[in-house]
């Protein structure tokens, strides 16, 4: 196979002969993750899709763009070591690589992908992928084996109904769109019993990140931001048919339920007898909650669940009008969408609204709803959305919740293992019995 070097500069390609010291970047968060990598474009791949492999520097250790080669042949790939630490329930590489090239020759679209390169933020166990198309266009794909396929192509539809929905509105950018055929999201499914998916995405344009710790006019800003937004996302079930999803919070903590009632409980979730009877007594009390609170009566809105720093852009006012204030601007990532209660979007943005900020080392801890910050993020969205007392009461139980569910439910497909490890422990030991503890007071004296 005739090969041409090239490299990637600062998310372009260029060749080498004109390539000197730069850095190479993460394009999906602007994060610089490495000073030198060249990149081998197989020229005699299939016209639509090059083989394409990428060679990091000897320096890295591992990151971004080192994780795999879209090429069927065996050119450098992860050592078994890398291969573990990374991914248990992963996708493979070679099968990453093969449903990100049907994914797009599938699509039957006239332009060529002619470079790629992985944007993977190595915490979950999905794969992304950045094509860069012969127009100077870029989409992203996304190849999961989190849930069901069913699942992945219902999110999708539904995330695809709402962008419908939100056209015409303050919103109609806001989100980046699922790729179409035919009127409807293209997806597909491989591996031996259609256990992987894939998707595409138009890419959104990104501007400004808020910084890692708010100040609170900016923590009453972004308030009043997603409280405009959930009521677009209200709004939207009005102008588009956007159908209920298959699970709820209520089904899948039942399911949970299932799970700890089986005799391999203790292998499955990797918890002992005790800690068994502890999740167990957590999710009857989440579901016992539901019912006091009034669950079943709330609407229910697409949300995004992950409002992490690095999942959504926001645009600043001009300098000579409200030059302080800012506007949500982008949105993408949707690994944890649902159509359920606004409610299960507060937890994240607690933490987001915390005083140590958005985290890189990852831990989940109640505490950051009862911070004074977030009680200001919480008065604010009062504000523009009004809240209830019920839904307050919620709120915390939405934390129960994400450790149920997100952390020992599903933690072992979505988490990275050495992540899940820790998180499965602390959310036995402090997570779940702090909800009982939490002190709820002050989140409903914020409400006025």
């Amino acid at each position: 196979m005739s090969v041409s070097s090239m490299h990637f500069l600062n998310g372009e390609w260029c060749s080498a002969s004109n390539a000197k010291t730069f850095q190479v970047t993460n394009p999906a968060t602007g994060e610089v993750v490495d000073q030198a990598g060249v990149v081998e474009i197989g020229c005699n791949a299939p016209p639509n899709l090059p083989h394409i492999c990428l060679r990091p520097s000897p320096a890295r250790d591992r990151h971004i763009v080192d994780r795999g080669s879209l090429t069927d042949h065996d050119g450098p790939m992860e050592s078994n070591q890398q291969r573990r630490r990374w991914r248990r329930f992963g996708v493979s590489d070679r099968e990453a690589q093969r449903i990100v090239r049907e994914l797009w020759s599938t699509l039957e679209d006239e332009r060529r992908v002619v470079a790629s390169v992985e944007v993977s933020a190595n915490v979950s166990t999905n794969r992304v992928f950045l094509l860069r198309l012969d127009d100077e266009t870029r989409v992203f794909a996304k190849v999961s084996n989190y849930g069901s396929g069913f699942l992945f192509r219902e999110d999708h539809d539904r995330v695809n109904r709402l962008c419908c929905a939100l056209a015409n509105t303050r919103w109609s950018n806001f989100l980046a769109r699922p790729l179409t055929k035919n009127g409807r999201v293209h997806t597909i499914s491989g591996g031996p019993a259609g256990e992987t998916w894939g998707v595409l995405y138009e890419e959104v344009e990104r501007l400004e990140t808020l910084p890692r710790i708010l100040d609170n006019p900016q923590i009453e800003n972004l308030a009043s931001e997603v409280a405009s937004f959930h009521r677009a996302c209200s709004d939207a079930g009005h102008r588009v048919s956007i159908p209920q999803t298959s699970t709820s919070i209520s089904s899948d903590v039942i399911h949970l339920l299932d799970l700890v009632s089986d005799r391999t409980a203790s292998r499955t979730l990797q918890l002992s007898v005790e800690e068994i009877d502890i999740v167990q007594r957590h999710a009857n009390r989440f579901l016992q909650s539901l019912e006091d609170f009034g669950y079943a009566d709330l609407p229910r809105i697409p949300v995004f669940v992950d409002w992490n720093l690095g999942n959504f852009s926001i645009e600043k006012g001009p300098r000579e009008f409200q030059p302080d204030r800012f506007m949500l601007y982008s949105r993408w990532d949707y690994d944890w969408f649902r159509i359920d209660t606004r409610l299960l979007d507060f937890y994240f943005l607690s933490r987001v609204s915390s005083q140590t900020g958005d985290r890189t080392e990852f831990s989940y801890g109640v505490h950051t709803l009862g911070e004074p910050r977030f009680l200001s993020f919480l008065r604010a969205y009062h504000a523009t959305n009004p809240l209830t007392e019920a839904d307050v009461q919620l709120i915390v139980e939405t934390y129960r919740f994400f450790i149920l569910h997100y952390v020992l439910s599903v933690g072992d497909h979505f988490f990275r293992h050495d992540l899940w490890d820790v998180f499965r422990r602390d959310a036995v030991s402090r997570g779940l019995p702090s909800v009982d503890t939490f002190d709820r007071r002050p989140l409903l004296r914020a409400l006025g």
